[in-house]
């Protein structure tokens, strides 16, 4: 039988925890709460099922941090050309470049996929920093 949603939303959110808790800790200390954070949300649920969840957390994180970088790339490259071209902000950037959009320039700066959505994360990483 595997973990409903609720017992892995649960596991997660401790371990998420747990991370945020002792993120400035030493790696020892970050073990003894990530165990048991685990312990308590895991309870006695078999460890046959809790091993499953614990790689679609893993996997989760890693995408997550793939898009925390592309962000950060994305953001280093508008500013580089920001300074190169020597303008003030990314938007005199875009109009010195004929751009309307700000997807537009970063497609014309290699980036490629969903360029809106990358915006959106660029303006929410914005918007969490102020």
């Amino acid at each position: 039988m595997a973990l409903t949603t609720a017992q892995k939303a649960a596991i997660f959110a401790a371990l998420d925890e747990a991370r945020e808790r002792t993120i400035d800790a030493d790696e020892q200390t970050q073990q003894r709460a990530t165990m048991q954070a685990l312990a308590d949300a895991a309870g006695s649920l078999p460890i046959s099922e809790i091993v499953p969840a614990l790689r679609e957390h893993a996997h989760q994180l890693a995408m997550q941090e793939r898009g925390i970088a592309r962000v950060r790339r994305a953001m280093d490259a508008v500013m580089r050309e920001v300074e190169r071209e020597g303008v003030e902000t990314p938007g005199d950037l875009l109009t010195k470049r004929g751009f309307t959009t700000l997807p537009q320039l970063l497609a014309s700066l290699g980036f490629t996929g969903d360029l809106n959505a990358l915006v959106d994360e660029m303006e929410a990483a914005i918007h969490r920093a102020a």
